[in-house]
């Protein structure tokens, strides 16, 4: 029996001429197919040695097809990418930099095989050689100076490749660069000092408090708030001007607005997109009420015991007129996206087609000709609400653009600095600011949005809460052995008779609903506190009594009961202390 090779090895082969050959997936191709990385070695045990160092490089990384191109062709792409972004002379300045010092030495080089070595030695050579035309008595090296400038727009580019998939990481991360040496700042001496100032007395021109900016304002009292909200990353001027209202502010946006511009260095640091995402496809428009967007979300919840748990936020909205509901949920389960689904539907209406991508809940997987196998219980659902379902293309969330900008439009101005008591408090707060965004000015659809709602309202079909609707409210729960029902990740009791038995929960604001399989009856309610304790219900070990026999009859049998005996009598014959019967 051959030997089994050790865990982490991957595809290993021997070649013809003696070598050792292994591979290992670092990504996909748009069809499916798999992306492979091959390493070459003399021995068998510094073959393991490499793939293994490769895995941990490519540990979670899932590159496109493009990662094959070479480092110029990578430069040549971002160049143009940065091209609506950069002034012409700055790109220009770049341009120079990566065709005169970049390019001859690392250009025709894989993108994803340029290491940290690869730029040390770089920079190392163009501050021997790196001046193409030295002028006489000039150093044929470049300067410090120069040689940072070139790291720095490397390291964006290379940046900027990480970010769509090209490489798993930036090489340039690895390597300090070269330390740019500043001139020593001189300082005026006392006598220095004294013929300034003498010279500032003797001009005649007006100094005094003109242009002096007046000691208070209307952010007077209302600094440290903003302070605080630039701080924990909230720089959506809206916001932070409803939140300075709410404390009794009175001026407008622009002040604030000009604070945050000035504070800028308050905000933590976080990852921005270097590079324009461009024209992902056609832009296309449906009918009133023809098709909606639907889509999860998920931010994190800091509680108040220092806990830390996420929060889905089911989204949806109207591809027509921007018509937009949002919900949230304790986790992103098939029955919450049933609810917030018909939750959305009475808001605005049933659409002739949905539009989401390729969730678990909705779709199990494609046929070889790309047509939808549907998860078995959604299909029932879609039957009995009266809707289709279309699906966007795998890796293609810009299809619905649209729920994916409400998604980050929440996240931005609805749910930064907000703090709240539970999922009810917040699933209300959410509701009036639905209301709030959906009767306000949109710029991009050019009319109030309410107009657009009377269009789509006369095309979308209301929703009728028949009883096949209900049962999708009150989702299915097993009651445990010791009689607890499992909902949203906490237990709920239930009489302990029902024990083993099949119920159905619905919650309505901060009450749980618990009802027999049937519907027919309500066992229990409970009011929803959100934290991880079991809660109990009345009287949920309390057996009812039962019918017992009485003697109709005087009782007249008599039997005697006596002492347990001892459970170990193979010592007895030697107590020496009893007393033995005698014989009379």
């Amino acid at each position: 029996m051959a030997k089994r090779r050790p865990s982490g090895d991957g595809m290993v082969r021997k070649r013809e001429d003696g070598r050792w050959e292994g591979r290992i997936v670092i990504g996909h191709k748009e069809n499916g197919d798999s992306i492979f990385r091959y390493i070459y070695a003399d021995t068998q045990k510094e073959l393991t040695a490499k793939l293994r160092q490769n895995f941990n490089v490519y540990q979670g990384v899932d590159l496109t097809e493009e990662c094959k191109m070479t480092l110029s062709e990578w430069l040549d792409r971002w160049l143009e990418q940065m091209s609506s972004v950069l002034r012409p002379g700055t790109l220009e300045h770049y341009r120079s930099d990566l065709e005169h010092h970049v390019k001859p030495h690392l250009g025709q080089k894989r993108l994803t095989q340029i290491t940290a070595d690869d730029l040390r030695k770089l920079y190392d050579a163009l501050k021997q050689r790196g001046r193409i035309h030295p002028r006489p008595g000039q150093s044929r090296g470049l300067s410090t100076t120069t040689v940072h400038g070139i790291h720095t727009t490397l390291h964006h580019a290379l940046k900027s490749a990480v970010d769509q998939r090209l490489l798993p990481y930036n090489p340039a991360d690895h390597v300090a660069p070269p330390k740019v040496a500043h001139k020593t700042m001189t300082t005026l001496n006392d006598e220095q000092m004294d013929i300034f100032l003498s010279a500032v007395k003797q001009d005649p021109t007006e100094h005094a408090a003109k242009g002096r900016r007046a000691s208070t304002t209307l952010l007077t009292g209302y600094t440290g708030i903003l302070d605080g909200l630039l701080k924990a990353g909230v720089t959506n001027s809206a916001v932070c001007l409803s939140r300075l209202r709410a404390n009794g502010f009175q001026g407008g946006k622009t002040i604030v607005k000009d604070y945050i511009a000035a504070h800028q260095h308050l905000v933590p640091p976080a990852r921005y997109a270097v590079a324009p995402q461009g024209n992902r496809g056609r832009r296309y428009t449906t009918g009133p009420g023809e098709a909606y967007q639907m889509d999860w979300g998920f931010t994190k919840v800091s509680s108040y015991a220092g806990e830390e748990y996420s929060v889905a936020c089911f989204a949806m909205v109207c591809h027509h007129c921007g018509e937009q509901y949002v919900e949230f949920f304790p986790n992103a389960k098939q029955e919450n996206l049933f609810i917030g689904m018909l939750h959305g539907f009475r808001y605005m209406g049933v659409p002739q087609y949905i539009l989401t991508d390729n969730m678990k809940s909705v779709v199990i997987r494609r046929d070889q000709e790309g047509n939808p196998l549907w998860q078995k219980d959604y299909e029932q659902f879609m039957r009995t609400v009266g809707f289709q379902t279309k699906l966007c293309k795998p890796r293609h969330p810009f299809t619905k653009g649209k729920v994916e900008r409400l998604i980050r439009f929440v996240k931005d101005n609805f749910l930064a600095g907000r703090t709240f008591w539970n999922v009810t408090d917040l699933n209300l707060s959410a509701l009036d600011w639905c209301d709030e965004q959906n009767t306000t000015f949109h710029r991009g659809l050019g009319i109030p949005q309410d107009i657009h709602r009377e269009r789509c309202g006369t095309v979308a079909t209301k929703l009728d809460d028949s009883p096949e609707l209900l049962l999708y409210f009150c989702p299915e729960r097993r009651i445990s052995f010791d009689g607890f029902v499992n909902y949203e990740g906490r237990r709920f009791g239930v009489p302990y008779t029902y024990r083993g038995k099949t119920a159905r929960v619905m919650r309505s604001g901060s009450c749980l609903y618990i009802y027999s399989a049937d519907m027919t009856c309500l066992l229990t309610t409970h009011e929803v506190t959100w934290d991880y304790q079991d809660s109990f219900c009345a009287n949920q070990y309390a057996f009812p009594d039962q019918p017992e026999e009485f003697p109709s009859m005087p009782v007249k049998t008599v039997i005697r009961q006596l002492p347990q005996p001892s459970s170990d009598l193979s010592f007895e014959k030697f107590n020496f202390t009893r007393e033995d019967d005698e014989d009379d």
